[in-house]
């Protein structure tokens, strides 16, 4: 159970920075690898 929110508050952190990189700049053309690393 513990494994699982960790897992879940990792992925909501994750879609945050990347959100905000997105606002930042829209410089996510590099963006392709940053969801191969997701797995």
């Amino acid at each position: 159970m513990l494994l699982l929110v960790a897992v879940l508050i990792a992925m909501m952190g994750f879609a945050l920075v990347r959100h905000w990189k997105v606002q930042k700049g829209k410089n996510t053309v590099a963006s392709p690898h940053h969801l191969h690393c997701r797995r």
